[in-house]
């Protein structure tokens, strides 16, 4: 392979990478965009709402992990929240679903809306594609995958403590073999005799 092909190789390799994880972040679909996304260093996570629909949403519903409060726009509010650590409840997986208050408050076509979550202090920075679904004023439901707050996956939660492990049994096996070598050379050595 020559140098010039190592490139557009790399090159092509870069550009399925960065349309992957585009698409991970937001989805489109029947005239409605959704992106979600952490806000900064802060612990609040984003969707932002795009309708280019004919019709009006007037509901939100995403998939969120150690949420705490919300933050809607004007005319909307919270009306359901599972996995709600700042009210006691476990820190797992939860759904949190905002709706307006009058129909006059949906998002209309061409307008744009923002939903905040804060998130607890312990949420380890993990995202990954959620259902997220809006439904319109008509009473039709869309669903996509946008990228929501996850908790970690067991291997990346647990990956120091099953390294360690597997060099602990790996450095128990190595001297299971090194005692059971000598005493079978102890063995044969007494066995010969002197």
């Amino acid at each position: 392979m020559t140098l010039r092909r190592g490139h557009h190789l790399l090159g092509a390799v870069g550009l399925c990478v960065a349309v992957a994880g585009a698409r991970a972040s937001g989805a489109e679909k029947d005239g409605v965009s959704i992106a979600g996304a952490r806000q900064g260093g802060t612990h609040d996570w984003a969707w932002t709402i795009t309708n280019n629909s004919n019709d009006y949403i007037t509901r939100f519903r995403a998939a969120h992990f150690r949420g705490r409060w919300s933050v809607v726009p004007d005319g909307w509010e919270e009306t359901a929240m599972t996995g709600n650590v700042a009210r006691g409840q476990a820190p797992k997986p939860g759904i949190i679903e905002w709706s307006a208050k009058d129909p006059r408050d949906a998002i209309g076509p061409g307008e744009t809306a923002t939903f905040t979550l804060r998130l607890d202090q312990l949420w380890p920075g993990a995202k990954g594609p959620r259902p997220v679904t809006v439904t319109f004023a008509g009473g039709k439901t869309v669903t996509f995958d946008v990228l929501c707050p996850t908790p970690q996956p067991f291997l990346t939660r647990y990956f120091p403590v099953l390294g360690l492990g597997f060099i602990f049994a790996t450095f128990l096996l190595i001297r299971a073999i090194r005692v059971k070598r000598r005493a079978d050379r102890a063995t044969s050595e007494s066995a010969a005799g002197p």
